[in-house]
């Protein structure tokens, strides 16, 4: 890997231009340069120098500065002409003074966005730490703006492809109920659990093939599956199954050689095609957009459980994770399905609405497995917001087209 030599002539210096950032009085002990190569562009950066910071990055996130300490400072290294602030918000309806907004260039949130485009006259970038950012559509800053917008598509592949292989894992070896009975004191009788199958040669459908359903397809051929993808648009050449995102280096399927069989398209019958090919197992990583809201119900279960080799005699029928979002599938369809036997079991990250409340009938759907929307959320995750971000900026300073970026043509 090249890097770039850096030279500090004193890092504890008050001249220093980045002697806000406290952390920098250590930088003989930082790692971080490894972990987030400069551009090579950079050459010795003289750090008494009185580089200008006339640009202005705001980071607005609600978690401690020091989660974000080390990248920020490898960030301040690599692009000295930014100054950054950070604000700490609160996690629901975030805000910050409107005078805060003035003259930010850049920001790096979460969801605390200006109330009014009036407010940042200067702002040219948005970067959201999160892959998804349906919930602010209808956002003025997004509605009423031209300004640049960027996600954090392909930070969250591996703890969610984690989350995804523990629901399944967790279901096929019976795992509920062997901590109940540990929790009881009691061995328990062997044969009872001597009917589960192997996920070696099980079928596993992946609908929607991005940075999170590329991860998960590599960790699921590692344990035998195989995988079959589903995408809005064709990929029938190798170069458009290239995935153009973000990857974590050494994660995913960048290349899109995995899946055995491609399918395509946004009409019910492309849908339920793909549905039909004898599927053990579905997970659900698309995008919320207008064309996947409530994109499953009570029919494509029924087409994903008539075709499955899992519903066979005692089979029990396929199995479900939704790692998406709550709104892309009909809940209560899903709720009928899991307590009528069509599907055998259900692992869902998401849920319509969030929170879900304590009266929802998912809460008691049989085999199910439901955690608060936290598969992607990781202390290490939040180095690589900061690396895109990175990216980026050596790509806008060059002219050249951001990664990430959002497309509201689209919605995401």
């Amino acid at each position: 890997m090249q890097t770039s030599t850096i030279t500090v002539i004193n890092p504890l210096s008050k001249d220093n231009v980045v002697a806000p950032y406290q952390h920098l009085a250590r930088l003989a002990q930082l790692r971080t340069l490894a972990e987030y190569p400069l551009p090579k562009k950079m050459g010795t950066i003289p750090m008494e120098s009185s580089i200008p910071t006339d640009k202005h990055i705001l980071f607005a996130l609600p978690f401690p500065e020091a989660s974000f300490q080390q990248a920020l400072a490898a960030l301040t290294i690599a692009h000295p002409s930014y100054r950054t602030t950070y604000r700490e918000t609160a996690f629901k309806d975030p805000t910050i003074d409107e005078s805060a907004w003035s003259d930010v260039d850049i920001l790096v949130t979460f969801n605390c966005l200006p109330a009014s485009p009036s407010l940042c006259p200067r702002l040219k970038l948005i970067h959201f730490i999160s892959a998804g950012i349906d919930a602010h559509l209808s956002h003025s800053m997004l509605t009423s703006t031209d300004i640049s917008v960027t996600t954090s598509t392909g930070i969250h592949g591996p703890p969610m492809a984690e989350w995804f292989i523990l629901g399944l894992l967790a279901h096929q070896t019976g795992l509920p109920d062997l901590y109940d009975l540990q929790r009881k004191r009691e061995w328990g009788n062997v044969m009872k659990f001597a009917s589960r199958k192997s996920l070696q040669g099980q079928r596993l459908g992946i609908l929607g093939y991005g940075g999170i359903g590329r991860q998960a397809a590599r960790l699921a051929q590692a344990l035998g599956m195989e995988v079959l993808a589903y995408t809005a648009s064709a990929k029938k050449t190798p170069e458009s199954r290239r995935l153009t995102t973000y990857t974590i280096p050494g994660t995913g399927d960048v290349e899109g050689t995995i899946p055995s069989e491609w399918f395509s398209g946004t009409d019910k019958s492309s849908l339920h095609h793909f549905l039909s090919q004898k599927l053990d197992i579905l997970l659900i990583a698309v995008p919320l957009s207008t064309n996947t809201r409530h994109l499953l119900g009570w029919e494509e279960f029924e087409v994903l459980a008539t075709n499955s080799p899992s519903s066979a005699p005692n089979g029990g029928g396929p199995f479900v994770s939704n790692l998406a979002r709550g709104d892309v599938v009909v809940q209560e369809d899903l709720v009928s399905s899991l307590n009528n036997g069509l599907i055998r079991g259900a692992a869902v990250d998401v849920a319509d609405p969030e929170p879900l409340p304590s009266e929802s009938t998912l809460w008691d759907a049989k085999n199910i497995f439901i955690t608060p929307h936290m598969s992607g959320v990781t202390l290490d995750s939040l180095k690589h917001v900061v690396e895109i971000l990175n990216i980026n900026l050596g790509k806008w300073e060059g002219g050249e087209s951001l990664i990430n970026l959002f497309k509201r043509t689209r919605g995401y």
